[in-house]
């Protein structure tokens, strides 16, 4: 017997960074902690991240990298009860890889110039940060600079 359930609510499908990507990126083996790093770093410019995440946890996707988080990640905020509609978590690049002070340093990712700077800290070549992100090489090249800038801004206005 089989029980029927309503169609899943997958629309914003359509507008999502990681159309047209390689699935396989979105869904390492264990250990492969930079295939995992890039789909996140897709995630973290996306603009359907929230119902992408909200999909996965609704339907309890138990594999693979969903609104940029991991299946750890994913388990657990939903230990701590998070639903569709509360505030969306940062991407975490932490990975390990890069310098020491990387490694120690959890990168939250909230905008693509943060993930650049993220990526770049771990090591990650700027080709491949474009071609993950969507940029051109220059605009890799100079988003550290931006970051700075941008990070300054908001410094003197908390200040």
């Amino acid at each position: 017997m089989t029980i029927a359930r309503e169609p899943r609510d997958n629309d914003w499908a359509d507008d999502a960074r990681c159309l047209g990507v390689d699935p396989d990126l979105f869904f390492p083996e264990r250990g492969e902690t930079h295939a995992g790093l890039k789909a996140k770093a897709v995630c973290s410019a996306c603009p359907v991240r929230e119902p992408c995440l909200g999909y996965a946890m609704t339907y309890a996707e138990k594999h693979g990298v969903w609104g940029g988080l991991s299946e750890r990640e994913r388990r657990a905020l939903r230990r701590r009860g998070w639903r569709a509609g509360d505030p969306m978590p940062a991407v975490n690049l932490n990975t390990g890889g890069g310098d020491e002070e990387a490694r120690r340093t959890p990168a939250r990712v909230t905008s693509r110039l943060d993930a650049v700077v993220a990526l770049r800290a771990r090591g990650v070549p700027d080709l491949i940060i474009a071609g993950t992100l969507g940029m051109t090489a220059g605009a890799v090249a100079t988003a550290p600079t931006r970051h700075a800038a941008l990070e300054a801004r908001r410094a003197t206005k908390a200040g």
